[in-house]
This record gives C-alpha cells, sequence and structure tokens, in this order.
C-alpha cells in the first residue's frame, strides 16, 4: 500500500461536503480508488490528526477501518492548501521530487509557497494595472486584488496580504 495524495484530496474534499453522518473508510472507494487503498489512506489521515473516527475495525482486518469521520482542524487546513485543483496539479508535476515520497507536512509547504507565488504574480500584474490610468485597468486591478484575497485566505495568510496591499497603495500614492 502507498500513501496517494490525489485519494488523500478525494478523502478530505468528500468528508467536507458529506452531510452523511456515519461516513466510513469504504465510502470513499470509487471507479479511481479501491477499497484496499482507500482504507489505508484513511489509516493514514486519522493517524496523522487529519480525520478522526470510531474504529470498527475487527480481528481478521490488517488495516484499521473508521465510521462517523469527520475532519480536523489540521485535516481543515490541509484541504484548505489542497483545494485548488490548478495549484494543486501545479505543485504535483512541479516537484523535483517524487511526490509519493514526500511527507505531508512538506507536501502542504510546497502547496502554501504555490499559493504566494501565484498570489505575487498576480501582484505584479496589478502593478503593472496601476500605473496606467484606464478605468479597466482600475477593474482589473479589484479583480487581481479579489483574487488574491481567495488566494491568501485558503492559506490564513491574511496579514501577509493586507501588508503587500499597503506597501503597493504607498507606491501608488
Amino acid at each position: 500500500m502507498q500513501r496517494d495524495f490525489d485519494l488523500i484530496r478525494h478523502i478530505l474534499l468528500t468528508t467536507e461536503q458529506s452531510n452523511y453522518p456515519s461516513l466510513q473508510s469504504e465510502d470513499f472507494a470509487n471507479n479511481s480508488f479501491d477499497k484496499n487503498s482507500v482504507i489505508y489512506n484513511v489509516y493514514l489521515l486519522v493517524d496523522g490528526g487529519y480525520l478522526k473516527g470510531t474504529d470498527i475495525s475487527n480481528l481478521s482486518d490488517t488495516i484499521p477501518r473508521y465510521m462517523d469521520l469527520s475532519l480536523t482542524f489540521k485535516g481543515y487546513d490541509l484541504l484548505n492548501n489542497m483545494r485548488d485543483e490548478n495549484i494543486y496539479n501545479q505543485v504535483k508535476t512541479s516537484s523535483s521530487l517524487s511526490v509519493k515520497t514526500l511527507e505531508i507536512s512538506s507536501f502542504q509547504q510546497l502547496l502554501i509557497q504555490a499559493i504566494k507565488d501565484n498570489a505575487n504574480a498576480q501582484i505584479v500584474n496589478a502593478n503593472k494595472l496601476a500605473k496606467s490610468s484606464n478605468i479597466k485597468s482600475i477593474l482589473a486591478l479589484i479583480i487581481a486584488f479579489i483574487s488574491m484575497f481567495i488566494s491568501f485566505s485558503q492559506t490564513n495568510l491574511y496579514t501577509e496580504l493586507i501588508n503587500t496591499i499597503s506597501q503597493l497603495i504607498q507606491e501608488w500614492i
């Protein structure tokens, strides 16, 4: 069995969206993810503190099984960093290391850095737009700031965003 970040992302997203109070390990299996891989990755998430649940394993189970699964605070943080599919795929494909060998915390740091890099690129574009004074540029600037806010809010980097916006406004004045 291997840790599978695509499956982990699927489990976290499905858990968040579920209204099913007694979600079980097996409930995440589908055409893309087999039952044993799902059970193993749910176990890893529970063991790592990203999910909580009730152990329903019996003596014949080689991997613990869980029910009443829900996200923990730590699980929500990981999910927020994995949520944006474009950034998630960018990190998966651009990492010079094999994603399968990374610890979850290292993968999470790569996701946060990708979100920051994406927002910084938007800041550069916003700065260019701000130097021209037509109404389309101002609207594009507002859209860029909204987009940056959304990116930063997913990683709880509000202070960094506010400082960056303040610096840009001072440069423009």
